[in-house]
């Protein structure tokens, strides 16, 4: 069974719709995309729009367990603090 799963790209920059099979990872179809759009995956992530709010989906979930996607947005990932370099 394949699930069609559209992505949102930030900016307008249209949409990319994946061809996933119910246990591709998230972080799959995350790679995929940017792949597509010469985008580095390290720095973007997925979300769900839920309730205004933009919340960011776990990369290591299958799509069964993510429940019934069909639309998710590319998003910029968070980077996490970088420690100052050594003197």
């Amino acid at each position: 069974m394949s699930i069609r799963l559209q992505v949102s790209l930030p900016l307008g920059r249209g949409k990319e719709v994946v061809a996933c099979t119910p246990n591709m990872t998230l972080g799959d179809v995350l790679a995929e995309v940017c792949k597509r759009r010469q985008l580095d995956p390290s720095a973007h992530a997925l979300a769900q729009q839920q309730r205004g709010r933009s919340n960011k989906l776990d990369a290591s979930l299958t799509l069964r367990p993510a429940g019934q996607l069909s639309h998710v947005k590319l998003v910029a990932a968070s980077t996490p603090p970088t420690a100052a370099p050594a003197a």
